[in-house]
Parts: C-alpha cells; sequence; structure tokens
C-alpha cells in the first residue's frame, strides 16, 4: 500500500473546519475505525457482514499494506481550536490489466456519523480524482455504492461519476436486499483517446464539465501558500 501525500484545507461548507488527508497512525487509527464501524447506522451503509474488531482492523491495514497498487488516505477533520478527529478513509487501487486499460477504483469510508452531510466527501473526492488523473495517469475510475446510500450517490455524481450498471440484490442487509450501483469517472483529457472518432457519449460529455470542475478545485487547493 501507499500512502498517498499528506493534505490540509478547509471544508469548503465550513472554512473554520480543517480536512486533513493523510497516512494512517497506527495502531490509533485502527482503534477509531473499529469504534466508529459499531454504529448500526453507519454499518448498514458498508459492505461488511459484522462490524471489525480492533484486531481485525489492524490485519486489515497490514494486508493492504503490503499491496503497492492501494493507494489509502485516512480522513480526519480538525475544528478550530479543537484536536484532530479521525473520521474515515478513502482509496485508489488499479484494477486487473492496469497497464492496458488504465483504470482504478475507487472508495470511501466515512465512518463517523456525526460528519455526514458537511461535504467531506466531496471535497476528498475533488483531490482523490486529481491523484488519479494527474499523478497516477488514469484514463478512468470506477466505484460503487449500495442503494439508498443518496449522500453517497450525490457525491460521486458531483465529481463526474455516472451510472454505468446495477447489481440487482448484490447485499442483504437488516433483512432486506440492497443494490449495488456501479459508476465510472473519465478522464476528460484522455476522452479523445477513449473515443478517436469523435462519438463521446452524451452523459460522459456532460460528466466530464463536472469533473474538469473538480480538477480545477483541486488544483487550486493545492496551489502553494
Amino acid at each position: 500500500m501507499v500512502y498517498g501525500p499528506r493534505w490540509e484545507f478547509p471544508l469548503p461548507e465550513d472554512p473554520t473546519t480543517t480536512v486533513v488527508m493523510r497516512p494512517a497512525q497506527l495502531p490509533n487509527d485502527a482503534e477509531e475505525m473499529a469504534r466508529l464501524l459499531q454504529d448500526p447506522v453507519t454499518f448498514d451503509f458498508v459492505s461488511l457482514d459484522h462490524s471489525p474488531t480492533v484486531a481485525e482492523e489492524l490485519k486489515h491495514f497490514e494486508q493492504v499494506g503490503e499491496n503497492s497498487n492501494s493507494f489509502r488516505w485516512m480522513v480526519a477533520v480538525q475544528p478550530e481550536g479543537k484536536t484532530e478527529e479521525l473520521v474515515g478513509v478513502t482509496s485508489l487501487d488499479q484494477v486487473a490489466g492496469y497497464k492496458y486499460n488504465r483504470r482504478l477504483t475507487s472508495g470511501i469510508l466515512l465512518a463517523s456519523r456525526a460528519w455526514w452531510k458537511h461535504g467531506i466527501a466531496t471535497a476528498t473526492h475533488r483531490l482523490r480524482t486529481w491523484h488519479a488523473f494527474q499523478v497516477q495517469g488514469a484514463y478512468a475510475i470506477e466505484s460503487g455504492f449500495l442503494s439508498g446510500n443518496l449522500g453517497s450517490g450525490k457525491a460521486l455524481a458531483s465529481v463526474g461519476y455516472i451510472q454505468v450498471g446495477r447489481n440487482e440484490r448484490w447485499w442483504l442487509k437488516n433483512g432486506q436486499w440492497r443494490d449495488h450501483i456501479l459508476l465510472t469517472c473519465y478522464n476528460p483529457a484522455v476522452l479523445p483517446v477513449l473515443w478517436p472518432e469523435g462519438d463521446v457519449p452524451e452523459p460522459i460529455s456532460e460528466a466530464s464539465e463536472r469533473t474538469r470542475s473538480a480538477l480545477d478545485w483541486a488544483q487550486e487547493v493545492l496551489q502553494p501558500r
């Protein structure tokens, strides 16, 4: 596993709060993630069959750490005058055949329900997408979310992900079947490579404008101050 660079930036919806994307600090982060995933509401939106123990979280970090094609950022917030608080983790992973298809998969787990609906997912998606396209040179990013998780779908759509499929009845949660919504975000710079005849599908062309805006925002945030 490779940890992405440490980034700090003001939360767009609340500039007095700083968002921090950073490497893991073990064992503290594993302990905190295990605690946060005890929340039954949070757990209802993740593709896990049980809330992990601290030992399981530590083992997960170790296993992921053996994969050099996996990028991770722990996501934390620091309100003005307060200590940093871990809220989740986001990731980029190479898919099979990356050398030929230049595709990554992305994921995010905002485990702290107290920080839902504050724009953290959207902001971290923008930085993660910038890294995927501008640093790793990916052509596209694949992602997904469980049906019912409207906030996740909205955050992904805001940076240019579009729905490309649906796995019906993919996961059983609390006696209810959830579908798995499949999405893809295309790198605007390589659309002429992927569609050399110029026949880019209209939904992808429209979504790429949102992606360009997200990349511009991330570029501005990452400018040296």
